[in-house]
């Protein structure tokens, strides 16, 4: 109803007024910035509430909302949030200001998030002009130089600004040559940083959802992920609670359970990175009780979405003979084998008991290779 009332057009005229229209790309031509930050703070200055207000309002009419995220790409408006994030100058009016400038490269995060999920929806891809629009070499190139940006918002002091910026990495990942390029600015070892020193649970799985989306399928980002993977086993393993009786988990209890969600993103961040990736897998292997961890996590105790990633963990890890060996022979891993048959055996999930079963099956047929360890099984 905002939409068709025109509020998008007069959100995106408003802060046309602060960007004025440039045929220099203003993330390239420092002189230019600086040269238009003397003009403006000679004729005005540059209204930082205006421009919050604008951006926050454009996020939120932008959210899960395709027919304005196509009002806003057809007067202009991805123009106007590319030189959000790349018009530093504009905002170096005075230092008291510097928590609006982080807000406001925050809100222009949310509207970018917006507009690439809009771009995936049907209604939005069958029209021809705007699905090339944010698919040409142009918008590519503008995408992949907004990491540096994205990388020091992961740092900033305002939480908000820190969750919008990894929801718009999780959402760049998506794109196999974004996804390299993030990785090599840096964003695997920023986005786990933020992990790290985060407090809220649910920037923790923002976070860890973005991170997997940056290491699956990338092998260079896999190996950038390498040295994190023992902290991320051992926290997942940390949150777990051990029961005595198998606990009966429903989908509305695992959706509202922030705890057991982050488990479950770590555990996916983990089964990532070890995807046909054999130096991360003898990372696992070497270390003292990560396998160990992995087939607890993998047991009956943990919920589907839990056990689902655990169980890939330990089908890469038992993908060669060394793991095999590691997983299955160990004097300690003595029950890895009944995991496996209690994963076939799942029935009580319905369509997630089908998936736990075949990841059992895959685990058993990679030890199976084995001549050693089929005894055990």
């Amino acid at each position: 109803m905002l939409g068709k009332a025109g509020l998008v057009e007069i959100l995106i005229e408003k802060l046309k007024n602060f960007f004025p229209p440039t045929s220099i790309d203003p993330c390239l031509q420092v002189d230019c910035k600086l040269s238009l930050l003397e003009s403006r703070t000679q004729k005005q200055d540059c209204d930082l509430d205006a421009i919050d207000s604008a951006t926050c309002a454009l996020a939120n009419v932008l959210s899960l909302h395709t027919p304005n995220t196509i009002r806003l790409l057809a007067v202009g408006g991805l123009e106007i949030i590319f030189k959000i994030f790349h018009s530093h100058s504009y905002f170096l009016v005075d230092l008291l200001d510097f928590d609006k400038e982080i807000r406001i490269r925050g809100n222009a995060a949310n509207v970018l998030t917006n507009v690439l999920a809009a771009m995936r929806e049907e209604g939005c891809l069958q029209n021809g002009h705007f699905g090339k629009r944010l698919r040409d070499n142009e918008t590519n190139k503008q995408l992949q130089s907004l990491a540096p940006a994205l990388i020091s918002l992961c740092a900033a002091s305002l939480q908000s600004a820190r969750r919008a910026a990894a929801l718009l990495l999780g959402n760049l990942a998506l794109e196999s040559e974004l996804r390299v390029a993030l990785g090599e600015g840096g964003a695997i070892e920023a986005l786990w940083s933020a992990y790290v020193q985060a407090s809220d649970k649910d920037q923790c799985n923002i976070t860890l959802w973005a991170l997997s989306n940056l290491v699956w399928s990338s092998r260079a980002n896999q190996e950038r992920c390498g040295p994190f993977l023992e902290s991320a086993v051992s926290a997942a393993y940390k949150s777990a609670h051990t029961f005595r009786q198998p606990q009966k988990w429903t989908k509305s209890a695992v959706k509202h359970n922030n705890i057991v969600l982050e488990r479950a993103w770590t555990l996916c961040l983990v089964a990532n990175a070890l995807y046909f990736n054999e130096p991360n897998r003898a990372r696992l292997i070497c270390s003292c009780d990560s396998i160990e961890k992995l087939v607890v996590l993998a047991g009956p105790y943990e919920p589907p979405i839990v056990r689902e990633p655990a169980l890939r963990c330990l089908i890469s890890i038992t993908s060669t003979y060394r793991g095999v060996r590691r997983v299955v022979l160990s004097d300690y891993n003595s029950g890895a084998c009944k995991t496996f048959v209690r994963a076939i055996s799942e029935n009580a999930y319905g369509a997630e008991g089908v998936r736990l079963q075949q990841l059992g099956a895959a685990a058993l047929a990679n030890i199976c290779t084995s001549t050693d360890a089929r005894k055990a099984v």
